[in-house]
């Protein structure tokens, strides 16, 4: 039996994909790309996205000023080499800053010291590692056992 692909296929099978946001069917944003962040720094993707819905004139602004091609040269060179990235000549790095600046503005904005959340980001950036440096380091050091140690709640 030949099998087809049919359009009802998407809604059947469309679990297995997600984009990066989305506003959910409670009307919450729902950032997907922050689903796996160290036990400590649970609250850092909610205060990131609040930070930039807070900010979102300015933030639509800074996303304004960049070529599309750019942003997913972007997105797939952080993929492949996290902070140590270059995008059109620039570290990935300067634009990350400038994404954490955004979000700050807008969480003292709310001025409820939220802002506090967005430390973990702003170690990250001053240190070029993130929290696959830190689980690549362990599994070398202890193997997938010691990772699944240091990451249980």
């Amino acid at each position: 039996m030949a099998l087809k692909p049919e359009p009802a296929d998407i809604d059947l099978h469309n679990s297995c994909y997600w984009f990066n946001a989305r506003i959910s069917r409670y009307f919450t944003v729902e950032n997907r790309i922050f689903d796996q962040q160290p036990p400590d720094d649970m609250l850092l993707p909610a205060a990131l996205t609040l930070g930039l819905v807070s900010a979102l004139d300015e933030a639509t602004e800074e996303l304004a000023s960049h070529a599309w091609n750019e942003l997913r040269e972007a997105r797939e060179a952080a993929c492949r080499d996290a902070l140590q990235a270059t995008v059109a000549g620039r570290p990935i790095a300067e634009l990350a800053g400038r994404v954490i600046d955004l979000a700050e503005l807008g969480l003292r904005r709310r001025n409820r010291g939220e802002e506090q959340y967005l430390e973990p980001l702003k170690k990250r950036l001053a240190t070029a590692r993130c929290p696959a440096d830190d689980a690549a380091d362990t599994v070398r050091a202890g193997g997938i056992p010691a990772l699944v140690e240091q990451r249980t709640i």
